[in-house]
């Protein structure tokens, strides 16, 4: 019962301070053309792993039993960590295969402010992942979803 309200606050202040970055991200001016990556570069990379992990995350949040959760949070775990990650099982369909090998690891220096974002959503789907609470693991994978969110909207 305790871990419940610890997870439910972490997943509160996540989507918060998401938010928060996604508002300072999106009022500050845009980039001269001289500052904007040419097409193809390391940020391009990860984007559809992130739109496939946020995508996972969401089917997990929507999910109405314990083991339909933990396969997408699973999903989302290897489109993050890729195929070699430290939380990844091997027995888990890779949604990301050919896509990349994770975005942690596609996104690079030239995602080097958005790596915080992704580690707290690998970090915040690996706790779910192993609460076994259903309540819990959806409200997480709502985070994990808006973080996902973010990290491939942005600019």
């Amino acid at each position: 019962m305790k871990n419940r309200g610890v997870l439910i606050v972490l997943a509160a202040v996540v989507i918060a301070g998401a938010a928060a970055y996604a508002l300072y991200q999106r009022s500050r001016p845009a980039a001269s053309p001289a500052q904007t990556q040419p097409a193809g570069t390391a940020r391009e990379s990860p984007l559809a792993e992130t739109k496939t992990a946020a995508a996972h995350a969401s089917f997990a949040s929507e999910g109405t039993s314990v083991n339909y959760v933990r396969e997408h949070l699973g999903h989302v775990i290897l489109c993050l960590e890729g195929p070699r990650g430290m939380n990844v099982n091997a027995a888990w369909d890779n949604p990301c295969q050919g896509q990349g090998n994770g975005v942690l690891n596609d996104l690079g220096s030239a995602g080097a402010s958005w790596s915080l974002v992704a580690q707290t959503a690998d970090d915040l789907a690996v706790r779910a992942l192993r609460s076994g609470v259903l309540a819990e693991m959806k409200v997480a994978a709502s985070g994990v979803a808006a973080l996902m969110k973010l990290i491939a909207e942005a600019p």
